[in-house]
């Protein structure tokens, strides 16, 4: 049995070890929500007294300090926010904690709209707290970003020494070793066992190894003990590792991380490993209901002189009612009636319908600037409210594309997976208006794919802020 002990080469610094910048999500959590709060009183401070002259209500400025806090935590928990990375991607953080806080205030806004108690707090005060407290969270994050960076040129980055056990093939890569000090785990020694040989041999070499890690642990100041094997290797030495009293970690082969990642429940003895999930979960899909009927409810309110002359102005440029209805499929295919501007002198609703093409002349002159500008959409906004449809999310086609395009077009139908929207990733890259090939709809239908495999609120504030630039790019709707 070929079994050997590594004495790494980058070993953990023994010198300077008071700056703890190994910082744990529950600390950056504090953080966040301690800036939040003090931000609020602040902001509540200042405009009160500053710009209006009085002291301001403390109790209100606190009461809404600690539930933007509260709500930012949750949902930057949810987002993964306080996944440690090492805070080294701080660009990447930054953009993340920027969606988080105006999903954040988007919410709030809907709580307060539901509620009817957003008339009880001063908005002044809620947008010097909006604008201060995203510099203040971000600057925080920034600052902590700086500091691990600091620590680690100047080697008083502390990271919790570990013995690592490990299979040869892997205990050689330096990799390994790099990933785990992100984590904030410095490998003190390595104690491995060749991987290439018959599987008994190799579970009697993994115990070798963990014996001799076992009697290297005594007299040490090793704080923890990593795994890195496959389930038949773990079961081998658990046995022997269970009268320690350090935590033992398990880095899993592939497959089994695959399944560690997924969210799961227990009942008894029973174990439920979800394996594919759905679009979104429960809290999410509220989220973004939530999210839905606050943006559809004041574009409504913004829009609606916008709207009357709208109708008037299809009245007088040609006969007809002056909104078009027409028959789609929504989330898991129920069917629904969706409500544009008329834009055109035909209102096909079964059998073929055609696209609209270049110099259609099915399209009114009145319905030509709606359909460039998309205006003619704007009445979707009532069937987000109605639950038919979403803000963001696949654009719904006529049924008789559906069943055309169903059968040229893998997955195709994954698209009703969630509810549709008034826009989407596919409209954000640009794949807009006509197809007139079948390639040009696959390009289409992969952006929506995508998007009912990665979607988020977040994801979904990224778009609705994206769409707002594409919309004067014009060239494909018509």
């Amino acid at each position: 049995m070929q079994t050997s002990t590594v004495h790494v080469d980058d070993p953990i610094p023994r010198g300077k070890r008071s700056f703890a910048a190994v910082l744990d999500p529950d600390v950056i959590k504090l953080v966040d929500a301690g800036v939040i709060v003090l931000v609020g009183l602040l902001s509540g401070f200042g405009y009160s007294l500053l710009l209006l002259g009085r002291e301001g209500s403390r109790v209100e400025d606190l009461t809404v300090a600690l539930t933007v806090a509260a709500i930012f935590v949750l949902i930057g928990n949810q987002y993964g926010l306080y996944q440690f990375d090492g805070n080294r991607m701080i660009g990447r953080r930054v953009r993340h904690i920027s969606l988080i806080w105006a999903l954040t205030f988007l919410f709030l806004t809907a709580v307060a709209f539901g509620l009817k108690v957003g008339a009880e707090f001063s908005r002044g005060f809620i947008l010097v707290f909006a604008a201060t407290g995203l510099v203040a969270v971000c600057g925080a994050r920034i600052f902590m970003s700086a500091a691990v960076r600091r620590a680690e040129v100047n080697n008083d980055l502390r990271r919790r020494p570990i013995y690592l056990l490990a299979p040869r093939a892997i205990a050689l890569q330096r990799d390994i070793r790099i990933s785990l000090g992100s984590l904030g785990l410095g490998v003190a020694q390595i104690f491995d066992w060749d991987s290439g040989q018959s599987e008994d041999v190799q579970e009697a070499s993994a115990k070798d190894a963990a014996r001799r890690l076992l009697a290297a642990i005594h007299g040490s100041d090793v704080e923890e003990i990593v795994i890195a094997a496959d389930a038949r290797i773990w079961l081998a030495v658990r046995d022997l590792l269970r009268n320690q009293p350090l935590p033992v970690r398990l880095i899993p082969d592939p497959e089994v991380a695959e399944l560690v990642r997924r969210p799961f429940l227990t009942a008894g003895q029973v174990t439920l490993v979800e394996v594919q999930r759905g679009p979104l979960s429960v809290a999410e899909r509220r989220a973004k209901r939530c999210l839905d009927i606050a943006i559809a409810t004041s574009a409504l309110v913004a829009l609606l002189p916008l709207m009357a002359m709208v109708c008037i102005a299809i009245k007088l440029d040609s006969p007809g009612p002056v909104l078009f209805r027409q028959t789609r499929n929504g989330f898991n295919g129920r069917k629904f009636k969706i409500l544009k501007f008329r834009s055109m002198r035909v209102q096909e609703d079964s059998g073929v319908v055609r696209q609209a093409t270049r110099n259609d002349p099915r399209v009114t002159m009145v319905g030509s600037w709606l359909r460039r500008s998309s205006i003619d959409e704007l009445p979707q906004l009532i069937n987000v409210l109605r639950g038919e449809m979403s803000i963001v999310g696949p654009r719904p086609h006529a049924i008789s594309h559906d069943t055309y395009y169903d059968k040229l077009i893998a997955n195709y139908a994954s698209r009703h997976h969630v509810k549709p929207g008034l826009t989407g990733w596919a409209q954000l890259k640009g794949f807009r208006g006509e197809t007139r090939k079948v390639e040009d709809m696959a390009r289409r239908v992969e952006h929506d794919i995508w998007y009912v495999d990665n979607c988020s609120v977040a994801l979904d504030i990224r778009i609705i802020a994206g769409t707002f630039t594409q919309l004067v790019k014009t060239g494909n709707a018509y």
